[in-house]
């Protein structure tokens, strides 16, 4: 087990995008959204986790209600209308009651050889390479995943733990999120190799295949490697160094799985 990291530590870099006041919306739009909720809009406080650009606000009504409102346009990120509404439809089609239980009911990103890349990852590439082409029949499945989880994500109540933020929701393997979000939770842990332990452990628990996992967290680190080395979408100015450090957290995961190959 490696020793905690030192007080000179590196801080992980923050799940933080650029936000704008829940006032700045335009009065039409805000006219709307009040009459949905039913009553005027008298407090609203930003929340600054997530990297969607725009409106993220908690907002107090008139009559005392309080909900969770996000909003964005076409500028400054012109994906980011289309997620918001993939993100609607699968809330949507979610079972009624806040159901939230995952692993209970693709795309291919390469790892990059450049310069940048991890002297261990660039020694295996031709092997991480040809592993990384089996993660989709690795990760199939028959459970509910939720594709993007980070702790920006989750929300703690008094009795449960609660997933928000739904616009990468799919069909995969029950242990699909614990090995997709366990990056960030590696980057993010004061002791990370507990961190990996830890994980690992989980995995053993719940059945998951050695070699299945091995194979997903390979397309991971390569995901967010290449990803982490892109130029910074329009206003996201922070997610290539988060996906970077991702990628990293993945890579030293990886290392330490026994017989990766």
């Amino acid at each position: 087990m490696g020793s905690r990291p030192s007080s000179t530590a590196t801080a992980p870099p923050p799940a933080a995008g650029v936000r704008c006041s829940w006032w700045d919306v335009p009065r039409r739009v805000r006219g709307r959204v009040e009459a949905a909720l039913g009553s005027p809009v008298e407090g609203a406080v930003t929340q600054p986790g997530g990297f969607s650009p725009c409106v993220a606000a908690r907002v107090r009504l008139a009559d005392g209600g309080r909900f969770f409102v996000k909003a964005v346009g076409p500028d400054p990120n012109p994906d980011t209308p289309g997620l918001h509404r993939a993100e609607a439809r699968v809330t949507a089609a979610l079972p009624a009651g806040g159901f939230r239980a995952l692993a209970e009911t693709a795309g291919h990103a390469g790892a990059d050889p450049g310069a940048r890349l991890d002297p261990w990852a660039r020694r295996h590439l031709e092997q991480l390479a040809a592993r990384e082409a089996g993660w989709a029949a690795a990760a199939a499945g028959t459970a509910l995943v939720h594709g993007d989880l980070r702790a920006d994500n989750i929300l703690l109540t008094a009795d449960r733990v609660v997933f928000v933020d739904w616009p990468w929701a799919a069909i995969g393997a029950p242990w699909f999120d614990v090995v997709a979000m366990g990056p960030s939770v590696v980057m993010q842990s004061d002791d990370p190799e507990d961190a990996v332990a830890r994980l690992d452990r989980h995995l053993v628990g719940r059945g998951a295949d050695p070699g299945d996992v091995t194979t997903v967290l390979v397309a991971v680190a390569g995901y967010f490697l290449h990803s982490g080395l892109q130029a910074p979408p329009p206003g996201l100015p922070t997610l290539r160094a988060f996906q970077r450090a991702q990628g990293e957290a993945a890579l030293r995961w990886l290392r330490r799985r026994q017989d990766p190959w």
